[in-house]
């Protein structure tokens, strides 16, 4: 059998379906940072015309399911608060937090933060289609990345406390994350 210098079929839909999964979370970061912004008698219309433009390769089941997560996304109650007027998206913070071993630069992107009279809220997407069924099944990668954000904000807005949400786009299902969670996560950080 001969050896040709392309991937297997295998391997390029493994690829493909990465490259897509990728794809598929950019442009949903991007709808979900657009429509809060769009009158809601607008947003549905504006969606597919933004589908057709960066999705217009993608199958007409594709589209129609970015639109359906985004849309019920925003019109659900539980996440007024995150997409409200004055609540901002993609911004990007960076600073020095003391570790054991010295200090370390740590820079990011928060997805959608809001600063409220009595709190902030910090609220990271994530496009994944394994959605944790509750809290303990929570990657430790992304409890970190947000007790790391949550650290680095925490000065800045003394006394508000600081609080963090993961949404999973895909079910539209928001975890908060609880502070000791987070101090747990910022401890093994600086203990290592």
């Amino acid at each position: 059998e001969e050896v040709s210098g392309t991937l297997s079929p295998i391997l390029s839909q493994e690829i493909d379906g990465a490259s897509f999964a990728i794809e598929r979370g950019l442009v949903l970061h991007k709808l979900l940072e657009l429509l809060p912004g769009i009158d809601k008698s607008m947003r549905e219309s504006t969606t597919e015309q933004y589908l057709a433009y960066k999705a217009g390769s993608w199958s007409d089941q594709q589209r129609t399911n970015v639109k359906r997560q985004a849309l019920s996304v925003l019109d659900n109650p539980e996440f007024a608060a995150a997409f409200a007027n004055g609540s901002r998206a993609e911004i990007s913070i960076m600073g020095r937090l003391k570790f054991k071993d010295g200090e370390r630069v740590i820079s990011g992107k928060i997805d959608r933060i809001v600063v409220e009279e009595n709190r902030v809220l910090l609220i990271d997407y994530k496009t994944n289609h394994a959605v944790p069924h509750d809290i303990s099944e929570i990657p430790s990668l992304y409890v970190t990345q947000m007790a790391l954000y949550r650290a680095l904000l925490k000065p800045l807005f003394d006394p508000k406390p600081v609080e963090v949400g993961l949404l999973f786009t895909s079910t539209a299902t928001l975890f908060s994350l609880p502070g000791t969670m987070l101090d747990d996560a910022l401890e093994a950080l600086t203990d290592s």
